[in-house]
């Protein structure tokens, strides 16, 4: 799963990383002083949590709440990627364990779609993982793979994120402009089209 993020304009790195166990009693995440206006995330979610699902770190940090310094980052600042399955032969969606922890914290309802950069696929396998009825399209001759979701999937997908995606537009203070192509670069991911200008 590729996380390549590409920017409009120069951003700072931060990696957020860190993963508490709760028998060490807690789910907080390590956040170094970042200014998360001009930062892109690299969200970690470790083959640990995964295998054990434990999602509390993750639903928290994805909170809707002004006091969650995530969110001032704005739409599409997060990479989100699973550690620990680089010797793995299957892709993510092919491991139960990770289906499974994804449709556990997507019972939270979190505001994927105002985390995830959409450049890096992640939304397209939340969906696919979340799906009822999801389907994959692989040619023989290549490793490309494409997801294929029924229009009332991805219609339901996006739309119970939608109030969440308000309140934290609204709480970050995001320009309209910036909404607008977040949204119109969500859209095209699902090969849904363009929002107009």
């Amino acid at each position: 799963m590729s996380t390549n993020i590409n920017q409009k304009y120069t951003m700072h790195t931060h990696i957020q990383t860190s993963f508490y166990s709760s028998v060490a009693g807690g789910i907080k995440t390590d956040f170094t002083e970042a200014d998360f206006s001009k930062s892109v995330v690299l969200y970690e979610i470790s083959r640990f949590e995964v295998e054990n699902g434990l999602v509390d770190r993750l639903i928290h940090d994805m909170r809707v709440q002004d006091d969650n310094p995530m969110i001032h980052g704005g739409p599409g600042h997060c990479g989100f990627w699973v550690s620990g399955y680089d010797d793995d032969p299957r892709e993510l969606y092919e491991i139960p364990e990770v289906v499974a922890f994804m449709r556990k914290a997507d019972e939270s309802c979190p505001c994927w779609i105002y985390f995830s950069n959409v450049e890096c696929r992640w939304l397209g396998l939340v969906a696919f993982c979340t799906s009822q009825n999801g389907g994959v399209f692989r040619r023989k001759d290549e490793s490309k793979f494409t997801f294929a979701l029924s229009g009332p999937e991805i219609s339901g997908f996006l739309t119970r994120q939608m109030s969440d995606f308000d309140a934290f537009c609204a709480l970050a203070k995001i320009p309209e402009t910036r909404i607008r192509d977040h949204v119109s670069g969500i859209l095209q991911s699902f090969g849904i089209g363009n929002l107009g200008k």
